[in-house]
């Protein structure tokens, strides 16, 4: 395994969830040139589980107004030390879906979610804040 990886949400009754793959970015509105119009928009979280279904994934899902805080820890390859920590407040779980790829011949499926920030902090650095865009 060339990498670990852990979701944590701030539920009591939800444990570390094992993540597949990753992908998180920021996102900014341009003009027809391609100019950024200033401010970020969202920081958004791609990730795929290995699972195909959890009751607390799918009621963030539902809830178009239930936000939750967590973060995404990914360990070096010794499986212990920290290399990223991607945390998030007041993340809406935008989109949810089944993951599948046929190429590989374990994990072929998943969870794939997609999580918008309103903060998002790499390694303890806020890089976005939209509190004051609400």
């Amino acid at each position: 395994m060339s990498f670990h990886a852990e979701l944590v949400l701030a539920v009591e009754t939800l444990d570390r969830l094992v993540v597949q793959e990753f992908h998180w970015g920021l996102v900014q509105l341009t003009n027809e040139r391609n100019v950024p119009l200033g401010g970020m928009l969202t920081g958004q979280i791609r990730v795929v589980l290995d699972r195909l279904h959890h009751p607390v994934l799918a009621a963030w899902m539902a809830d178009s107004y239930k936000k939750l805080d967590g973060k995404l820890i990914a360990y070096g390859l010794d499986g212990m030390s920290i290399t990223r920590i991607i945390e998030f407040e007041e993340g809406y779980c935008s989109n949810q879906g089944m993951y599948f790829d046929g190429t590989k011949s374990n994990f072929a499926t998943g969870l794939s979610l997609l999580i918008s920030a309103q903060t998002l902090r790499i390694d303890g650095v806020a890089v976005l804040t939209n509190k004051s865009q609400l």
